[in-house]
């Protein structure tokens, strides 16, 4: 199992230039890190994992000015570009999994059908146009309202894209804890799509509270335990089935020290027994 924490909990400003090392990530004792959205290949960033000896294991597409389901022709290509140059970037820095949206948030869900079509087409072309020897694309669930809430759409995508272009090796589901409890849809993904799942976002929230959806204002990203997922639960499948997928803490520090959330992160970790024996 490839347990890990993504760069998001040191963005300042959304950004990573001001990186110079990852701070207290050496006391947590992970390794692994998933490079978030806003990496574009800084000499820091990379030097720091260099000088750290930590892994990559994953890679998060860009979302923001990109969606490979957009309508908006200019949104899909960025999406599009974006993926295949973050490929390209997972190559270079020995990295297993890129992790894409299938879309944004949309107000008009007539737009729905031409979205899936969209998102197909999109993968289809990334997976056609770009050599993945041993790099792997997972689609991650969204929260509510946006496109790729429903676990039957995100199977539909997936379906087709590996019917195209024979690539159930190498395609697969993230599953994000926190989306998924927003969603509700957590234990359908465990339950119906398993061995789909490549790797998991792992955060915490207090669910549904009438926060903007266009803004994910309830999507809080906050440590395990810090919310009202279940965990115990979630942990037992994984140890029941001996998981061994990736494992990324995507958190969003707020109001907290750097310091404290690793040492939470690693604290969770140590309360179980499953994923302490595999850290």
């Amino acid at each position: 199992m490839y347990i890990g924490v993504s760069t998001m909990l040191y963005e300042v400003s959304k950004s990573l230039d001001y990186l110079d090392k990852f701070e207290y990530i050496e006391k947590s004792g992970l390794k692994n890190i998933e490079l978030s959205d806003v990496f574009n290949f800084q000499k820091n960033v990379i030097d720091a994992i260099n000088r750290q000896n930590l892994c990559v294991f994953s890679m998060h597409a860009e979302y923001e000015d990109a969606d490979i389901s957009s309508p908006d022709e200019e949104k899909r290509r960025n999406g599009i570009e974006d993926a295949i140059k973050r490929i390209g970037y997972l190559k270079k820095l020995n990295g297993k999994l890129l992790v894409i949206h299938p879309g944004g948030w949309y107000s008009d869900k007539k737009e729905k059908n031409t979205r899936i079509i969209n998102c197909i087409n999109s993968l289809v072309y990334v997976l056609n146009k770009t050599k993945l020897k041993n790099i792997k694309i997972a689609i991650e669930n969204l929260p509510t309202e946006f496109f790729g809430d429903d676990i039957e759409t995100v199977k539909h995508i997936l379906d087709k894209v590996r019917e195209i272009t024979g690539s159930k090796n190498t395609t697969g589901i993230c599953l994000d804890t926190g989306h998924g409890l927003l969603a509700d849809n957590i234990n359908d993904y465990l339950s119906n799509l398993y061995d789909d799942i490549l790797s998991m976002h792992i955060h915490d929230n207090k669910g549904d509270n009438n926060g903007s959806r266009s803004k994910a204002e309830d999507d809080l990203h906050s440590v395990p335990g810090n919310g009202i997922i279940e965990w115990q639960s979630i942990i037992d499948i994984l140890s029941e089935r001996n998981y061994d997928g990736g494992f990324i803490f995507e958190i969003k520090k707020g109001q907290k020290s750097l310091k404290e959330v690793i040492n939470e992160i690693r604290q969770f970790i140590d309360d179980n027994l499953f994923l302490k024996q595999n850290i």
